[in-house]
């Protein structure tokens, strides 16, 4: 073989590698990858996904934390154990066993860290009262999280709202409705609110997209859940599933999103429910 073809085969060789491997996101800069583990979750999408899973667990946490210091040397604790791994397995299980530590490391939050709002809107305000939260399971996917919640709401005068504007909390008389269990999957590609449907005995998934004034105190919700109060964003289309217990989501593939027909929009006044019809193709 002459030195020439044998350049040219180097050559493609390379640029197939090139444009067929991919480097996932992850809360490191992956070009900056040098260790063995680094570089295998930057070339694997279930290790990427955990990690970005982790570093927002970590950012909720350090938010509700009272000794920031000692989490932070924890921190670092678990990367020089998660840096000895020599497999994927073991990176894996290193991952979803800290999530899980942190979960239980969130102290109770003080009353008005505790208060979500819902939405303003038409001189109307409501809000939710976060009162317990519980890590329910944790994949690749994401982490999904039983939340204990109450609602309230207040009417408003258009002369109290043009003088002072919408208020950031509820009054601290107002009388809270009931808790009950709602469950949220924190992720970066299926961001869902879960909640108990009276009507069909059965759980509705609504997969967080593109906001709008009706989803918006839900967005708000899992912004404070996942994101620690960080702005709500994704590209995605509203879209509803119906599931028989809210670990189901665990169970629906990317494809299945792609191909939803129906998208039911929320409005929290009397809880009523506006239905539209359009076919869409979530992953264009």
């Amino acid at each position: 073989m002459n030195r020439l073809k044998l350049s040219f085969i180097i050559v493609t060789v390379f640029f197939i590698f090139a444009f067929t491997s991919e480097s996932y996101a992850t809360s490191f800069n992956c070009a900056k990858a040098s260790t063995l583990v680094e570089k295998a979750i930057c070339s694997d999408s279930q290790l990427s996904n955990l990690d970005d899973l982790l570093m927002q667990t970590y950012k909720r946490t350090v938010l509700n934390t009272t000794d920031k210091k000692l989490l932070k040397n924890e921190q670092l604790t678990w990367l020089k154990s998660r840096n000895q791994c020599t497999d994927t397995n073991c990176i894996r299980e290193a991952y979803e066993m800290r999530i899980n530590e942190l979960n239980t490391l969130s102290p109770q939050k003080s009353n008005l860290k505790n208060i979500v709002t819902g939405r303003c809107h038409m001189y109307v305000c409501w809000w939710w009262k976060v009162e317990k939260t519980k890590s329910i399971q944790s994949e690749s996917k994401g982490e999904l999280i039983e939340v204990t919640v109450r609602t309230t709401e207040a009417e408003y005068s258009s002369a109290e709202v043009d003088k002072k504007g919408y208020p950031d909390f509820p009054a601290k008389n107002t009388q809270w409705e009931q808790a009950r269990e709602v469950f949220i999957l924190c992720s970066k590609t299926f961001p869902t609110y879960i909640a108990f449907d009276e009507e069909t005995k059965k759980f509705t998934g609504t997969m967080l997209g593109n906001s709008s004034g009706a989803t918006e105190g839900i967005e708000n919700l899992y912004s404070h859940i996942c994101n620690g109060n960080s702005q709500f964003n994704s590209n995605s289309e509203v879209a509803d599933i119906t599931l028989d217990k809210p670990t189901d989501i665990f169970n629906f593939s990317a494809k299945f999103f792609c191909k939803i027909n129906i998208i039911n929009i929320y409005e929290k006044n009397n809880s009523n429910l506006i239905t539209r019809y359009q076919s869409f193709n979530l992953c264009k």
